[in-house]
């Protein structure tokens, strides 16, 4: 029998409210934390077990600042609500040709984000970077590997709801609160067929 330290509800309940967060508290995530999300990711599955992954951990402020700097992140922020930290996940070139692997990937990455939420941290997963090669340099990654995502982390500023809606809608603010709409589960479910 499996013996579970948290119960399915508490599980649930963490997957139900995380959110992607992009504002943050200027408070320091210690590196201890940071280390126990990432092996978090390491846990994920992958196809033959390969474990296609790599992870850098960036905390220090300039760092962060120059990382910042090549996200070319849509959502600008001043610094005073920007993220504290990063986890950079690389992988070698030749796996993004794999579906499979790339999956695997995301799994690593999700299961870091809930470790993160797990912790009240807030996360955010960035696969768009303006500057990849930049950011690659900068960080010191071998050629023959790439940057997959980065993750920006630290304390949330705020913490957005979500709502049932029958359409996809953008996030939106309410009463100065963020509200994220996420398509019931009667629109995306089919039973035995399509």
């Amino acid at each position: 029998m499996l013996f579970l330290i948290f119960s399915m509800n508490e599980f649930t309940d963490l997957i139900k409210t995380r959110r992607s967060i992009r504002e943050y508290k200027q408070i320091p995530v210690s590196f201890d934390v940071l280390k126990e999300i990432v092996d978090a990711g390491r846990f994920a599955p992958s196809p033959h077990n390969i474990q296609p992954w790599e992870f850098i951990i960036v905390q220090r402020e300039e760092n962060c600042d120059s990382l910042y700097l090549h996200l070319g992140w849509l959502y600008e922020s001043d610094k005073s609500s920007r993220p504290v930290s990063y986890i950079v996940v690389i992988t070698e070139k030749k796996n993004l040709k794999n579906l499979s692997i790339v999956a695997s990937l995301g799994a690593s990455i999700e299961n870091m984000l809930l470790s993160a939420w797990s912790h009240g941290i807030g996360s955010c997963w960035i696969g768009s970077i303006k500057d990849k090669n930049g950011l690659k340099k900068f960080l010191k990654i071998p050629e023959d590997f790439t940057i997959f995502a980065v993750i920006t982390l630290g304390y949330p500023l705020n913490i957005p709801e979500t709502i049932d809606t029958n359409i996809v809608l953008k996030p939106f603010f309410k009463d100065g609160k963020l509200f994220v709409p996420k398509l019931k589960i009667d629109k995306v479910l089919h039973i035995e067929k399509f």
